[in-house]
């Protein structure tokens, strides 16, 4: 079964929490003759929507499976629309559609074996993603915040059973705002895996604002320092680690609708640019450390799992806020 194969680290990467962690409660008003006026000015302002469009490309250069047993290079292509609505003066509702292509590029050497993870990955047809998920954060108080969202998506070969390739997430939270520099919280994630039983795990969340420019923050399954050189600039280094799951077709000989799961951890350089106030610019170059690439059958049952080396990896992210 999955379960045995998966770290908590790779579940952590599944939530949607890392959404919330830049929101600071609002401050009450201070009585006053115009309080009631000035709190239906915050209400009417704050009931407002934004929308941002993204697209993302991701390439990596050849790493060895262990064994030398072939090579893998991948090229991902997302794209996807973020609406936010900001409701009164501390609620947020968060809406996002994504798409994407993933493009593995696995060849087999002399000394591969049928049924190695390099001769079933080999035979690797486009694979598709989609993505709808929502999240609403509200203000408990001065201090503390709350969140709750869930998803939907698919993760598929281009002929793979859209049912088969289907799955769901919820997730929901708290984060408390200890001061001005460090907030922190737990949120708790449950999601449906391909060929495996539901999972529960814990989602944490932190921030942390050293000085005016360092700021430490959790990114998904990892962390991202920052330093902030200017308003437009900002570079520093983050980790994660990454997995991704999809359904195979019916056409591969060792694994007729199995499923595969490529699993790494990135760690990068990256720099963020703001052009302006629409247009932002994410750039990152690194290596992908600790890679492993498993098949599964359409039971659940191991049919292959290769380590794979090192390999160097850029990425390159533009938004537009309409």
């Amino acid at each position: 079964m999955l379960t045995k194969h998966l770290s908590p680290m790779m579940l952590i990467s599944l939530a949607a929490a890392p959404l919330l962690a830049n929101q600071q409660p609002a401050e009450n008003p201070e009585p006053s003759e115009k309080s009631e006026a000035v709190e239906q000015i915050k209400r009417s302002e704050g009931t407002t929507l934004t929308l941002r469009a993204r697209a993302e490309g991701t390439f990596q250069a050849d790493a060895d499976f262990d064994g030398e047993i072939g090579e893998l290079s991948f090229a991902e292509y997302r794209a996807g629309i973020n609406a936010t609505w900001m409701i009164e003066d501390a609620g947020r509702l968060s809406v996002d559609i994504s798409a994407g292509l993933l493009d593995y590029d696995i060849t087999t050497s002399p000394t591969t074996l049928l049924g190695d993870a390099s001769s079933i990955g080999s035979g690797l047809d486009d694979i598709h993603t989609l993505g709808l998920s929502a999240m609403y954060s509200d203000r408990m108080n001065d201090t503390t915040s709350w969140f709750v969202g869930g998803g939907i998506s698919f993760s598929g070969e281009e002929d793979a059973d859209f049912g088969d390739g289907f799955g769901w997430s919820l997730t929901g939270g708290f984060e408390y705002k200890q001061n001005d520099t460090l907030s922190y919280g737990l949120g708790v994630l449950v999601k449906s895996q391909l060929e495996d039983d539901v999972l529960v795990v814990p989602v944490p969340i932190i921030t942390w604002k050293m000085d005016e420019r360092w700021t430490l923050a959790s990114q998904r399954a990892g962390l991202r320092l920052t330093y902030k050189s200017s308003d437009t600039l900002s570079y520093g280094i983050s980790g994660e680690y990454r997995s991704q799951s999809f359904r195979l077709d019916d056409t591969h000989v060792s694994a007729p609708e199995g499923m595969g799961t490529h699993r790494r951890i990135p760690v990068a350089i990256f720099a963020q640019y703001k052009a302006n106030d629409r247009i932002v610019i994410d750039a990152s170059v690194g290596a992908a450390l600790g890679g492993e690439l498993e098949f599964l059958d359409m039971n659940g049952n191991d049919l292959a799992k290769q380590d794979i080396d090192p390999g160097v990896f850029g990425s390159i992210t533009v938004s537009f806020k309409f």
